[in-house]
Order: structure tokens, then C-alpha cells, then sequence
């Protein structure tokens, strides 16, 4: 009975420190961040996002011309 109790112990002493390491490196673990644009888009996820968007920040005039869904499958209008 005493060597179980011992043995838990030492199972909750160990589960404690890992809690601990895990809380102090939370902050340290944001790898995420540096895929962010000054926009907030992912550049990884959003690719095709931030690509649409770049052009039309550099052809502001051809506002129908980014490819969407709804353009690929609208009728073109007469």
C-alpha cells in the first residue's frame, strides 16, 4: 500500500512539471504567426486569396476579371 501511494506521487510530481513546462512554453510556441500578411491572410492557406487580391491591387480596373466561382460558372451578359 505505501509503495503505491509513493508511485502515485511521483506520477502526479511528474504530470505537475509538465504542466508547468507546458504553461511557460505557450508563448514560445506561435509558430503560426509569421505566415500572416499585413493583411491577416495566411500566406499558406489563403494562397489563392492573397493572389486575387494582389491583382487587384495592381489592376484595379479589371474588377470581374479575378477568377471566382461565380464567374466561371455565370453566363456572360449580352
Amino acid at each position: 500500500m505505501k509503495i503505491m501511494l509513493i508511485f502515485l506521487l511521483i506520477i502526479l510530481i511528474i504530470g505537475l512539471v509538465m504542466v508547468g513546462i507546458a504553461a511557460t512554453r505557450r508563448d514560445k510556441l506561435d509558430f503560426d504567426s509569421k505566415y500572416y500578411d499585413e493583411n491577416g491572410d495566411h500566406v499558406y492557406y489563403d494562397r489563392s486569396l492573397v493572389r486575387k487580391k494582389e491583382y487587384l491591387r495592381r489592376h484595379p480596373q479589371e474588377i470581374r476579371a479575378v477568377r471566382t466561382l461565380r464567374r466561371l460558372f455565370s453566363r456572360p451578359r449580352s
